[in-house]
C-alpha cells in the first residue's frame, strides 16, 4: 500500500507530497477545504500544521485527515477512488490506482526497452557500415575521424 513519506504545506492551501513509491507532486486542496469536514483547514495556521502519521496526512489542530489514496489520485491526475475495492483493484469499476500505476510503469519499461533496442540497432548499423563488427564506441569514433580526414584531404 502506498504511503505518504513527507508533506509540506504550501501557499494557496496546497501540499507538496512525497509517496513511498518514489513519486511526488503537489495536491491543490483549495476546493476541498470549502466543505465539511475540512472547513477548519481554511485557517492558514491550522493548514500549515500538517503532519504525516503512519503514512497518512493529518491536521491535529483541525482534527481531520485526508486518505492517502485520494491525495495520490489528486497529485497524479487519477480518478478519485470511491471504494476500498477500487483502491485495492478488486472491482470491475474504474481502474484502481495500483492498476493505473502498474500500467504506467509497464509502458515506461517498454519505452526504455524500445530505446535500448533502437540504440543497439543503430550501433550495429554503424559497426557494419564501418566494417568493424566488434568495435567499441571509441574505436568507431576514431575510424570515423580517420575517414573524415581522408575525405577532407581528397577534396
Amino acid at each position: 500500500m502506498i504511503k505518504v513519506r513527507n508533506a509540506e504545506a504550501l501557499n494557496g492551501h496546497r501540499l507538496a507530497l512525497d509517496f513511498s513509491d518514489g513519486t511526488s507532486g503537489i495536491a491543490d486542496l483549495s476546493k476541498h477545504i470549502k466543505r465539511k469536514p475540512f472547513l477548519g483547514l481554511q485557517e492558514d495556521p491550522v493548514f500549515r500544521h500538517v503532519v504525516v502519521e503512519h503514512g497518512a496526512v493529518e491536521w491535529p489542530d483541525g482534527d481531520v485527515g485526508i486518505a492517502t489514496e485520494a491525495l495520490y489520485a489528486l497529485v497524479h491526475g487519477l480518478p478519485k477512488p470511491e471504494t476500498l475495492e477500487q483502491v485495492s483493484g478488486k472491482t470491475s469499476g474504474p481502474p484502481s490506482i495500483r492498476k493505473q500505476l502498474r500500467e504506467a510503469r509497464e509502458h515506461a519499461d517498454a519505452l526504455d526497452r524500445n530505446w535500448a533496442n533502437m540504440h543497439e540497432c543503430s550501433m550495429g548499423a554503424i559497426r557494419d557500415a564501418l566494417g568493424m563488427p566488434d568495435a567499441s564506441v571509441p574505436e568507431m569514433v576514431q575510424r570515423i575521424n580517420q575517414l573524415a580526414d581522408t575525405r577532407g584531404r581528397s577534396r
